[in-house]
């Protein structure tokens, strides 16, 4: 979520930086050139935001695909304690009638 708050931001920058330069002539932020020197000369603003937004989805994908793959799920291990748990009782169980039936 963190992370998609960043790139909205750096979208914002972006657009208001280049009408900044635009409108009024003040100089661009050193981030906003550094990002727009990734981009061909012709493409315009809306590209740039649009092939931002194309990648930031990608990132986005691939972190939840680390995530995924390489995390372990809770769930499944909660699930498997339960079993485990069930198991036991029933060889407790089992042990108390052998034991009361002496």
């Amino acid at each position: 979520m963190g992370i998609g708050i960043v790139f909205c931001f750096m979208e914002v920058n972006l657009i208001k930086s280049i009408e900044r330069s635009g409108l009024r002539g003040m100089p661009m932020d050193e981030n906003v050139k550094w990002v727009m020197s990734l981009f061909p000369s012709t493409y315009c603003a809306f590209e740039m935001v649009n092939v931002l937004r194309i990648f930031y989805m990608l990132l986005f994908n691939i972190s939840c695909l680390i995530s995924i793959v390489f995390i372990e799920n809770e769930g499944e291990r909660n699930i498997e304690y339960a079993k485990e748990i069930k198991k036991n009782g029933e060889q407790i169980a089992l042990q108390l009638k052998a034991l009361y039936k002496k």
